[in-house]
């Protein structure tokens, strides 16, 4: 359901969720710039897609409410589908976008719309060519969640070596098998995308010693190097990793680039980690791979549909390491992605361009 700020009383947040009152007072992650003068705008209504969003990311709700904006909540736990955006009965100004698809039509539905903030980096689910077409700003949070990416992919990577979910389940029931698997240290990883998590993780690899190859087109495109990786074709980095991580943002050319053919170059007995978006991976081929020995072991952060379908073979696995699409779920990063998602909204209506703009990428 939908629930404008002026109305009932929040809900609670899941106790996983819920901050102390230390993690309120945390200040926004690499992003520094307060607002001071600009302008109060009473009479916008902006849509939180994000289920729970002022729960979870209070500072920039609260920031939006003290500068006079209305808040329209998605208080259910599903993305907000096209035609409920459609005949939302709300005039939306702007939205704060979470997993919901924003389409030409939904675009349409609210002519007074001026800009989509992303929750975080990627803006596949957003019609990039529809809102520039509209005068619609479209702008993300590069960066800000990045540290807690990585801090998530690395231990995935240690969770699946050594079948820590498996123990624990074992553990509860009173199970006393011993579990066991490799190292991490002295392994190869390879990293597919070297973006922002891609760098902030070869930093925290370095403590395992570990040999990191990466493959990223931009990046060798760019004539970038670095003594901390070894730059490779694909084909090199999928052959001779231990254990695979992807980075990638979701494109028409990178959809599904994990599929029977690359899974097939893969080390025999290795693991893929996936914590940047499900759609990279043909799920179906991934099974087949973690079923007949190809793979070791997944541990998967994201999926291709979301939310997940609890009847998706691949979770009937032991081999299978699933979570709730949390990476980037710190206390941290959510402070900062919410203060940047904020402070869009705000410039864009003050008459400044906000920052870290993505409608021209495409």
């Amino acid at each position: 359901m939908l629930r404008d700020s002026r109305q009932a009383p929040q809900r609670a947040s899941p106790a996983c969720c819920r901050r102390s009152p230390a993690d309120t007072s945390s200040t926004p992650i690499d992003y520094q710039s307060p607002i001071q003068g600009k302008t109060v705008t009473q009479n916008k209504e902006i849509f939180l897609g994000p289920s729970y969003y002022r729960d979870l990311l209070p500072e920039g709700s609260n920031l939006l409410q003290d500068h006079g904006y209305s808040l329209v909540e998605n208080n259910t736990d599903d993305a907000i589908s096209p035609e409920e955006l459609r005949k939302m009965g709300h005039d939306l100004h702007g939205a704060i976008v979470g997993m919901e698809t924003w389409d030409a039509a939904g675009m349409d539905a609210h002519p007074n719309l001026k800009i989509l903030s992303k929750c975080g980096v990627g803006v596949d689910k957003i019609d990039l060519k529809a809102a520039r077409e509209r005068g619609i700003l479209v702008t993300n949070t590069p960066g800000l969640n990045s540290n807690a990416v990585a801090e998530v992919a690395v231990g995935l990577m240690i969770n699946i070596f050594r079948q820590l979910s498996l123990s624990q389940e074992a553990a509860k029931s009173g199970d006393r098998t011993i579990f066991n698997g490799p190292e991490l240290t002295g392994k190869t990883v390879g990293l597919v995308g070297m973006g922002s998590v891609g760098a902030h993780l070869v930093r925290r690899l370095k403590g395992f010693d570990v040999q990191v190859k990466v493959y990223d087109p931009y990046l060798a495109l760019s004539g970038q190097s670095d003594s901390a990786f070894e730059l490779c074709d694909l084909a090199t980095v999928l052959s001779s990793a231990d254990v695979v991580s992807l980075h990638a943002p979701l494109t028409d050319e990178t959809h599904h680039m994990i599929n029977a053919d690359s899974l097939a170059l893969f080390k025999r007995g290795s693991y893929l980690v996936n914590t940047a978006r499900g759609g990279l991976v043909d799920e179906s081929a991934l099974y087949a791979a973690l079923t007949n020995g190809q793979l070791a072991g997944a541990a998967l952060d994201v999926f291709e549909v979301e939310p997940l379908d609890p009847n998706n073979p691949l979770l009937a696995l032991s081999n299978v390491v699933s979570t709730t699409h949390l990476g980037a779920n710190s206390f941290e990063a959510l402070t900062g992605v919410g203060l940047a998602n904020a402070h869009a909204v705000i410039d864009t209506f003050s008459g400044l361009e906000p920052a870290n703009m993505v409608s021209s990428m495409h």
